[in-house]
């Protein structure tokens, strides 16, 4: 959306899929650590992934707590593009997104063959994720149940 953080979290940082795009981005190590480091890049806004430690943020720039994961995918950018002035370059990322989605399930075309099944899974520091929907398709009810039933409360 041509908005590029001055800084961001360590684990952000390290992520595989970002690292073309993190370069000039401070490493604000995480939480506690991230205050000081904050303060001295005077930020214009904090965009924060919960409430911890809001208060201590929003004395330093106006903080907004959007939650990991509360919202899909296109709401969550539809958000940010709303109060970063961007919506219309929001709406341009979620079809260029659409359009590298309908390509990757043209490449994935036959791959998958009726009756068979796919995970998808990501591990991230000490996460195991199931995505419940990956590629326009949804998780058989049994594969559901049973991660649902594992998550912590």
């Amino acid at each position: 959306m041509g908005v590029k953080p001055i800084g961001a979290g360590t684990a952000s940082l390290n992520q595989y899929f970002l690292q073309d795009l993190t370069g000039g981005i401070e490493d604000i190590g995480d939480d506690q650590e991230a205050l000081e480091k904050i303060v001295s890049l005077d930020p214009d806004l904090i965009i924060r992934p919960s409430d911890k430690n809001y208060e201590q943020f929003a004395k330093i720039a106006p903080t907004i707590v959007i939650p990991w994961g509360a919202k899909d995918l296109y709401a969550e950018l539809r958000e940010f593009g709303e109060f970063l002035g961007k919506s219309e370059e929001a709406e341009e990322a979620i079809r260029h997104y659409e359009e590298k989605l309908a390509e990757a399930k043209a490449e994935l075309n036959g791959v998958v063959k009726e009756g068979e099944t796919v995970g998808v899974y990501e591990i991230w520091a000490k996460n195991f994720w199931v995505w419940e929907r990956a590629l326009g398709a949804v998780p058989e009810t049994s594969i559901r149940a049973l991660v649902i039933s594992r998550q912590k409360p």
